[in-house]
């Protein structure tokens, strides 16, 4: 009988065991340091809450003496330094390392003084089977005289020094959209890049390196000439090791769905399946019933139709270590979804069983869950997570409950002229959902429909219009660090929270100062509709208003209190549109500086294919983002939110998203998973 894998029970994995924090705080300098290989680094570590100032060191890459005397290795790209402390284990700083030469850089700084490109998709360091289909896809904004709608009238596309394609626009054609899909690549070690022709001259993308490898697999073998019809009680079982990976391959977009009544199991494991499905076409289809599972680890998916995995009755789904790749046939255009872009992969069925979906990569758009449920998606642990990085990479309910999303990344690699990109987007009548110790990244209604709880997350560079587009009453959004980054706001300057009803308590805001060009709108705008019902203990930084413009606008929040603002860019703000608000902001409600640990970080530091990699983690990237953004000593945010937050009788409430003083218990941004 073939056993489901996971937990027993989802509610089991909801909320995992972590050590209260005791108010210890480490903290690195320098934060971040550019290596070159070999090279060294001196790093600090500073402890407060304990006369003990001990602390181990430890390194993903490179070597860390007991004195954090770091050497970088020889292979470029990023790696972290943690310090933990010999008080408390719960309790560590990192830092990061770029360490130059061959490896994932990061994208710089883009601004709207300089033209630029990028190439959105793939990300660096992407494998595939030869012969390679590579999907394409381009940003090229430009602000000259020959801009056909704000964007590059022309965009090149290059394997190696080879053009490979070529796309023009006109007025009638959608904004910003350059796509390419480049066939029959044979084995090899490329790089891709873009080029943008802009005023007269052109401007090349960041290059990326990827590899096309040849289909090894050494285990056992299936070639689909026709498409496999599972019918009866018989089952797919795919079953390779590590060392003998299976293989399911077509050369003409056979595929493998199942019969109507059909009663068997799908088991695969350690495998590589290749050309199954077309566009829009899944290489995978079936449906189970009564506790059959279906069952897919540590596998690859290459150019592949999106699969389609139906569920239902009392039948489990564990999917984990599966890469799903930048090529998946799955139509992704300038459209929203389904108008012009579709999933990547579904879910679908009425199964009341727990279901995983762990440890995956996905390459290319979002991922559906239609009216399916009792899912964990991602962990408690680094390897536990799922990483989304590509266009339209996220996720997607529709009508479903009893859902955690914990421990993932969504990195929506997302042109701007595009319309609704969304790192997780909610549908219909959604419930029981928990969201925390995510990091979502670069779309432009980054959080839609939110229900539940959302908490402890990281939220990056929204691109034009919402953090959080919109959530409903009683939803809370908590303990959560937004912040901007990585480009200049060039269209709509970016909205916060758009449509709430709920509360918006305890969260670190900053939106980059002058640099990043948070110009106008409010954060929390007005809308006859919804008020949020609360805007507490909130840090709001980083604005540089060019007119007066409130925070938060007249008739957006039913209660604002004990928040923190702080804008030395501009004299042209204001924190409400409301004049009975706020009577315990810090600083009598003037420009305070809240003290953070470390400046901001511009751009981003870390590169996509050391994400898609693996090289940095999802919990090393929120340790990090808890050393920036932690209150230093002499804080005027240190146990100083809403006195109606205390716990255990002592005053522990703070302002922001990470507390520094008396241990308050939902102090646990960037204390997840692995330390």
């Amino acid at each position: 009988m073939l056993a489901a894998c996971g937990s027993s029970t989802l509610s089991d994995a909801r909320s995992p065991d972590q050590p209260g924090p005791t108010g210890i705080l480490v903290t690195l300098s320098p934060v971040m340091a550019s290596l070159a290989p070999g090279a060294t680094q001196q790093f600090a570590a500073s402890v407060t809450g304990t006369t003990n100032q001990d602390v181990s060191w430890s390194a993903t890459g490179g070597t860390i003496t007991p004195a954090g005397l770091y050497t970088a290795p020889a292979s470029g790209g990023g790696y972290t330094v943690r310090a933990t402390s010999a008080a408390d284990a719960t309790a560590s700083g990192v830092a990061l390392v770029l360490v130059t030469g061959a490896g994932a850089a990061p994208e710089p700084f883009y601004d709207a003084q300089h033209d630029y490109a990028q190439l959105m998709s793939p990300m660096p360091e992407a494998t595939y089977f030869a012969p390679a289909t590579i999907r394409m896809w381009a940003h090229a904004p430009d602000r000259h005289d020959d801009a056909v709608n704000g964007y590059a009238p022309k965009v090149d596309f290059y394997l190696g020094t080879t053009m490979v394609g070529s796309v023009s626009i006109t007025d009638n054609d959608p904004v910003d959209y350059y796509q390419v899909d480049v066939p029959a690549v044979a084995a090899g070690s490329y790089e891709l890049f873009v080029r943008s022709h802009v005023g007269g001259t052109t401007v090349d993308s960041v290059h990326v390196p990827i590899t096309v490898v040849e289909l090894a697999s050494t285990g056992p073998a299936m070639e689909l000439t026709s498409d496999l019809v599972l019918s009866g009680s018989a089952s797919l079982e795919l079953i390779g090791t590590p060392d003998a990976r299976a293989r399911l391959t077509s050369s003409n977009g056979s595929r493998v769905r199942s019969a109507a009544g059909w009663t068997g199991h799908v088991t695969i494991r350690n495998a590589d399946i290749v050309g199954l499905g077309k566009m829009d076409v899944p290489g995978l289809e079936v449906s189970v019933r009564g506790s059959n599972a279906v069952e897919i680890t540590n596998a690859v998916f290459d150019r592949c139709g999106p699969p389609l995995i139906t569920a239902n009755d009392q039948a489990p789904i564990t999917v984990r270590g599966t890469t799903f790749g930048p090529n998946t046939l799955t139509p992704v255009s300038a459209e929203p979804d389904y108008a012009g872009s579709h999933p990547s992969l579904v879910f679908a069925g009425t199964s009341s069983a727990p279901k995983v979906f762990q440890g995956n990569n996905v390459g290319v758009s979002f991922v559906r869950f239609d009216r399916s449920s009792h899912w964990l998606i991602g962990g408690d642990h680094d390897g536990d997570g799922n990483i989304f990085l590509g266009v339209r990479a996220g996720l997607e309910f529709d009508s479903t409950s009893d859902i955690t999303i914990r421990g993932n990344i969504s990195y929506h690699r997302y042109p701007f002229g595009w319309s609704q990109g969304h790192n997780l987007d909610f549908e219909g009548d959604n419930s029981n959902v928990l969201v925390e110790h995510n990091v979502f990244r670069n779309s432009s209604w980054m959080i839609q429909n939110l229900p539940g709880e959302f908490r402890y997350n990281l939220l990056v560079d929204n691109i034009n219009e919402a953090f959080l587009r919109s959530f409903g009453a009683g939803v809370r959004v908590h303990h959560n660090v937004l912040v901007n980054a990585s480009f200049q706001r060039l269209y709509v300057p970016s909205g916060g929270v758009l449509f709430g009803d709920g509360s918006f308590d305890s969260n670190t805001i900053d939106v980059g100062g002058a640099r990043l060009g948070w110009f106008d709108n409010p954060f929390i705008p007005s809308d006859p509709a919804h008020h949020l019902a609360s805007v507490r203990n909130n840090v709001f930084a980083g604005f540089a208003y060019q007119r007066p413009t409130p925070i938060v606008a007249a008739g957006a929040a039913t209660k604002a209190d004990y928040n923190c603002f702080f804008n030395p860019d501009t004299t042209m703000w204001k924190r409400y549109g409301d004049t009975s608000l706020g009577s315990h902001d810090c600083g009598g409600g003037a420009s305070t500086d809240p003290q953070f640990a470390q400046p901001r970080l511009v751009p981003f530091p870390i590169a996509d294919g050391d994400l898609w990699r693996r090289r940095v983690t999802v919990s090393q990237i929120l340790a990090l983002y808890r050393g920036l953004y932690t209150p230093a000593t002499g804080s005027p945010l240190i146990d100083a939110g809403d006195p109606s937050d205390d716990t255990g009788g002592v005053r522990n409430s703070d302002i922001g998203a990470i507390g520094a003083g008396s241990p308050h218990p939902e102090d646990k941004f960037g204390r997840f998973g692995a330390n």
